[in-house]
């Protein structure tokens, strides 16, 4: 019999969700920015994609009445890509997406202009 993987505690922290289909087996983190509508960002948590092990991540995006809006997938390896272009953009001085601290633990976050995060998305 196959174990599904993500049935221990350590591996539970990896993703969110698994999806099997015809199409192959996925992993999903997901997560949901109750303010972006009002911000115009999207704040993007370094140690939630740092140590995700899911294929994508799955974001919600509400809308200005509180009610949930868009939902949106972009590949965890793109977004970590992003976030590691933008913290040595950062570090140079150079124009780039603004890093602060923030959320539950006060950790950092890039926030990342709402446009410019559904370009790289693509709408589930």
């Amino acid at each position: 019999m196959r174990r599904i993987p993500g049935d221990t505690l350590s591996e539970m922290r990896w993703f969110d969700v698994i999806a099997s289909g015809p199409l192959g087996t996925y992993t999903y983190e997901c997560k949901r920015d109750r303010m972006a509508c009002k911000t115009g960002n999207v704040a993007v948590e370094h140690r939630a994609i740092k140590h995700s092990r899911a294929e994508y991540i799955v974001y919600s995006l509400d809308d200005p009445d509180g009610s949930h809006g868009q939902l949106l997938q972009i590949p965890r390896k793109t977004l970590y890509d992003l976030l590691v272009w933008n913290w040595k953009r950062n570090q140079n001085n150079e124009p780039c997406f603004r890093v602060t601290r923030g959320g539950d633990y006060n950790d950092l976050m890039t926030l990342i202009p709402v446009n410019a995060f559904i370009n790289r998305c693509e709408p589930i």
